[in-house]
């Protein structure tokens, strides 16, 4: 049987294999909320 070390490792690869798609879906969507609600988005300074 594997041990509860091994199975911990191989789930956070099997997330960790899907983190690059989730920040890009995110940039994505965030750039649909902010020409959506441009009012409630705040600027940040240079």
């Amino acid at each position: 049987m594997p041990s509860k070390t091994k199975l911990t490792s191989a789930a956070i690869a099997a997330k960790s294999a899907a983190l690059p798609k989730i920040s890009k879906d995110w940039k994505d969507a965030m750039s649909q909320f902010a020409i959506l609600y441009e009012d409630r988005f705040t600027k940040v300074a240079a």
